[in-house]
């Protein structure tokens, strides 16, 4: 029995979000894009903020493990601020939608505030009206994220569902928060953020360059090719040989599974 094989190359994932968008066009202390979601899921809906109220808007995802770890917290300060302040998770980037109920559903009290999914404006999972006018508008890839829109309906901090959230929350609570000095704080991250992105890329496609001519890479494509060509029994050498050559066995396994397979 034979089924079809796809010598897989090494592959690293790198998300270089920062460099891939032009201008950064919403900051702490502008006015917060409207609310636009595809489904709510959990709690009353909310067509647009109301003055002299506080909304926490966290961007989540049912794969994103440390969102789930944070949501616990996220429930105590929606308890906490009863009447003063809502939390509104937002569902971003999921393969399946489908799974954001039943998610949501075995989260119970753990997660305990309105949910709702993003707004899909095509098939890309990266299309969404909340994340293209929120996250990307503002240049912030990583999930959990956070936007506190204040009681003026503007932006009054960007971060993480962290202490300085807490810290955050109470200062505008009580009308002691700086934004100017957040958002002077949040573009140095930015900038930051943006350089160490650079540099990441460079090392990718540095370490990409070196394994494009990697004796063991070769050695794949060789077997890849082989096997397509059905020419198994030199497949089956470069195989040996390749296990040789792979002495940690990070490649081997797979083209074990294969000869196995064709046998």
């Amino acid at each position: 029995m034979k089924r079809t094989f796809v010598v897989c190359s090494l592959i690293i994932v790198v998300l270089f979000g920062y460099l891939n968008i032009s201008a950064q066009t919403l900051h702490p202390g502008m006015k917060a894009p409207q609310i636009q979601v595809g489904e709510w899921i959990k709690g009353k809906p909310i067509a647009q903020f109301a003055n002299d109220h506080i909304y926490i808007i966290e961007f989540w995802a049912t794969w994103c493990v440390v969102c789930k770890d944070a949501m616990p917290h996220l429930s105590f300060l929606e308890k906490k601020y009863k009447g003063k302040i809502s939390v509104i998770g937002i569902s971003i980037k999921e393969k399946d939608f489908n799974k954001v109920a039943p998610f949501v559903k075995r989260m119970d009290d753990n997660m305990n505030y309105r949910v709702a999914c993003d707004k899909q404006l095509s098939s890309d999972r990266g299309s969404g009206f909340m994340y293209n006018n929120w996250m990307q508008a503002a240049e912030v890839y990583g999930i959990p994220a956070i936007f506190v829109v204040g009681k003026t309906g503007n932006i009054e901090y960007i971060g993480w569902p962290d202490a300085d959230l807490d810290t955050a929350i109470e200062l505008i609570m009580h009308n002691k928060w700086n934004v100017a000095i957040h958002d002077s704080i949040w573009r140095k991250h930015q900038v930051a953020e943006k350089e160490k992105a650079e540099q990441q890329k460079k090392e990718y496609q540095k370490q990409m360059a070196a394994w494009e001519i990697h004796p063991i890479k070769l050695m794949m494509d060789s077997i890849e090719n082989l096997i397509k060509q059905k020419h198994y029994e030199a497949a089956f050498r470069c195989i040996d040989t390749l296990e040789k050559m792979d002495t940690k066995g990070a490649f081997v396994s797979n083209a074990s599974i294969v000869a196995h397979d064709i046998r």
